[in-house]
């Protein structure tokens, strides 16, 4: 139940019925939503997040397809469950989005962020000494795979070979949630980064940045990707702080 009012349309000036006709070409929602509604209560905030969303969220250096995988990857960390639906809905609309990819992508968000938390137990003192042995790959096979198919040894997985078993079980995710699928391998490291800014993932965040530049991504892109975690990063908070419900989202 949202902790504030929302608007009725009718009670929305011409000013304000203007701002919100911008948001909506952007959003393509039928209706007008329970985030602009609530807004509506302080017009000046619903001016400023119809600039900012026009500003970031268009086609730049990154495609508005690629922006709003991200905002949907973020809004998964954060739980934001408004925004999960809102994006989710506008990227199948919008983009054909198949329920396989949305899994493929839910796979690759909640796998990095997996790896996001064992990275900041075992390298809380620092890359260069983790708090468990970092196996070599002439000790374990399959990092000698994982060398071949990344053209690295990420740091927690030589930790993880500690336990082969468990070193396999976790590679074979990878595998399938990062490197297979449909979804496109950048597509898919750019919402890594994201997963990986989001949970202060600093090994994480380098170690995307080099595959991404490996990948041809540029700066600029990574800046821009950057902006659309921040805004998301607000977003959420704004929609789980008001307790703003799916609604109309969900009703499409």
């Amino acid at each position: 139940m949202p902790i504030v009012d929302l608007l009725d349309e009718s009670e929305f000036d011409e000013h304000l019925q203007e701002l919100e006709s911008r948001i909506r070409r952007y959003t393509g929602a039928p209706g007008m939503t329970p985030y602009v509604k609530a807004a509506g209560n302080y017009p000046p905030l619903l001016g400023q997040m119809g600039t900012e969303h026009l500003t970031v969220m268009t086609t730049d250096a990154l495609s508005r397809e690629q922006k709003e995988l991200i905002a949907i990857a973020v809004s998964m960390v954060n739980n934001c469950s408004y925004c999960i639906g809102a994006h989710s809905n506008l990227h199948q609309k919008m983009f054909g989005t198949t329920d396989s990819e949305l899994v493929e992508l839910v796979g690759a968000v909640s796998h990095v962020s997996g790896l996001n938390r064992f990275e900041s137990a075992v390298f809380r003192d620092g890359v260069e000494t983790p708090r468990f042995p970092a196996k070599d790959p002439d000790e374990v096979d399959m990092l000698g795979e994982i060398e071949d198919a990344l053209g690295r040894v990420p740091e927690y997985y030589r930790v993880m070979a500690n336990d082969p078993e468990y070193l396999e079980v976790v590679w074979n995710r990878e595998v399938v949630t990062m490197l297979e699928g449909t979804l496109d391998r950048v597509d898919k490291e750019l919402v890594a980064w994201a997963v990986s800014v989001v949970n202060d993932g600093d090994y994480s965040i380098r170690l995307r940045e080099e595959i991404l530049a490996e990948l041809g991504v540029s700066d600029e892109q990574l800046f821009e990707a950057l902006q659309t975690v921040e805004i998301f990063q607000k977003n959420n908070v704004y929609t789980s702080g008001l307790q703003l419900e799916a609604g109309l989202w969900a009703e499409e």
